[in-house]
């Protein structure tokens, strides 16, 4: 193992274990696979944060790139889907866990289909998801500007006719499009929309579409719980004037990754596009890769896209863990958004920052293992003076004054914590902004040994950052010692 010299036991203790992000199982990436195949290389870039991938397609060429941590989801685009390359796909995945159904049949530019031709066409699909075991999504529905049937269908229209003629339909997640620019539209139409609105008497909806809320209702009653919403096409489109550029894009996606990954009900979503044709520079900035090529890096929409955080809120960090900053579990949004960025640091191997605003927070869960004085350390950068002011579980707790200075650094605060799981937040207290890549805490002498849960020790360091190896503790002279578990902890040790 390659030594380590450290100025300061925080830094090795911020420096030894990086803790990895458990990626998101909701989160997806439409491709385009008629300009340019998805290969090795594309897969390798986004398979750390992008869990599935779809190309309108019922397979892909290229069936070796996919896993099950990286899967792809065939498509029946309309009523002349292929299903025996379907059935071929799912074959030779049965890692695959849903069907997509029809792309936008309600506009007559996509897969335009009436409610009635679609529903004749449903049963087909419905065997064949009973046949592999698959979850079936329903037809993908927007609001359009086109006429289907010699009628224009809002979504509330188009499925309540489906499931007039078809009320026993096989439908385990509804989907929807959504382009709109700001950042809760996604939330507001995959959840209240197609559920609380409906059951609102103060809503104009309320009552107008009865098939539909027979559909919804006796789901719930079957499985405890309304079908998930898939997201299945989402960005910022709308030419309204206030997509300027690539930070407007950034700050409307991680807003709305945000609400996405929080809602109960949002089973999964997909950024479109992957691989837009003009690339990264071109409006609406949208492009989770710089170029449509071959060998194209992410652009840095794409690169925040895979490695923001999952939100688990069931992922706690332990004394001396690394904890990511971007891998906030909530953060305040609108006018005191937290703006997450690619890392500015050379030194640094994490992926992103975040910039937390005046008046902005952060939070974080973390596992205590007992009560005691623990020193939190913050790696930040500010060029002008601001303070950091911890919040344990909602309760103003300790303030640290951040002085102006270039470069980054760490700052530290002390606390007292009780035993078990706590949710921290730094919040800006002061009146400037900073920009944080991690954080960590310790307890204030320094001396502990993390819950290793039967994990063993793997590397052995002095106070000087140098790898022993990994030696038999009990023959290791008198001294403190930090140590690197299996499990990715670190904790320090008195012998």
């Amino acid at each position: 193992m390659t030594s380590l010299k450290l100025i300061s036991l925080t830094a090795l203790l911020l420096a030894l274990p990086a803790v990895s992000t458990a990626k998101s199982a909701k989160r997806g990436a439409g491709w385009d696979d008629k300009t340019v195949s998805l290969n090795a290389h594309h897969a390798a870039l986004l398979e750390p944060g992008v869990s599935w991938v779809y190309n309108w397609g019922p397979d892909i060429s290229n069936g070796d790139l996919y896993n099950a941590d990286f899967t792809f989801l065939p498509m029946a685009w309309n009523g002349a889907y292929n299903a025996s390359r379907i059935r071929q796909w799912l074959s030779a995945h049965p890692e695959t866990k849903y069907l997509l159904g029809f792309n936008e049949p309600n506009f007559a530019s996509q897969a335009r289909m009436t409610p009635a031709e679609a529903a004749g066409a449903w049963p087909g699909l419905e065997a064949i998801a009973e046949e592999y075991g698959v979850k079936l999504v329903a037809p993908a529905l927007n609001f359009t500007d086109s006429q289907v049937g010699g009628r224009f269908w809002n979504p509330y229209e188009w499925y309540d006719e489906f499931f007039r003629l078809y009320p026993d339909a096989k439908v385990d997640c509804l989907a929807m499009h959504c382009y709109m620019n700001w950042y809760s539209a996604n939330t507001w139409l995959a959840t209240e929309y197609f559920y609380s609105d409906l059951y609102n008497p103060r809503k104009d909806c309320y009552g107008r579409y009865p098939n539909l809320v027979k559909f919804l209702n006796s789901f719930k009653e079957t499985h405890g719980r309304f079908p998930g919403m898939m997201l299945t096409e989402f960005c910022s489109w709308e030419n309204d004037g206030t997509i300027k550029d690539v930070d407007f894009q950034i700050d409307q996606m991680t807003q709305k990754l945000q609400k996405l990954e929080q809602s109960e009900l949002v089973e999964g979503y997909a950024w479109f596009m992957a691989n837009a044709g003009a690339g990264a520079t071109a409006y609406p900035y949208m492009s989770l890769f710089e170029r449509n090529s071959a060998d194209s890096d992410l652009s840095e929409l794409g690169k925040i896209y895979v490695y923001l955080s999952d939100f688990d809120t069931t992922r706690r960090y332990a004394p001396g863990e690394t904890i990511q900053a971007k891998d906030y579990v909530d953060a305040t949004t609108d006018d005191r958004q937290v703006k997450v960025r690619t890392n500015t640091e050379a030194a640094s191997h994490l992926p992103l920052r975040i910039e937390i605003p005046a008046g902005g927070y952060a939070d974080y869960v973390i596992d205590v293992p007992t009560d005691g004085e623990y020193k939190f350390t913050f790696h930040i950068e500010a060029s002008k003076a601001t303070s950091i002011t911890l919040y344990v579980d909602s309760k103003k707790d300790t303030r640290v004054d951040v002085a102006a200075a270039a470069g980054w650094r760490d700052v530290e605060l002390t606390t007292n914590l009780k035993s078990g799981i706590h949710r921290v937040m730094p919040y800006i207290s002061g009146d400037n902004s900073l920009t944080m890549n991690s954080l960590c805490f310790t307890t204030t002498d320094g001396i502990f040994v993390p819950a290793t849960d039967e994990a063993s020790v793997v590397s052995v360091y002095n106070l000087y950052g140098i790898s022993l190896g990994n030696p038999e503790l009990s023959a290791l002279p008198h001294g403190v010692y930090v140590l690197k578990y299996s499990n990715g902890t670190t904790g320090k040790i008195k012998i």
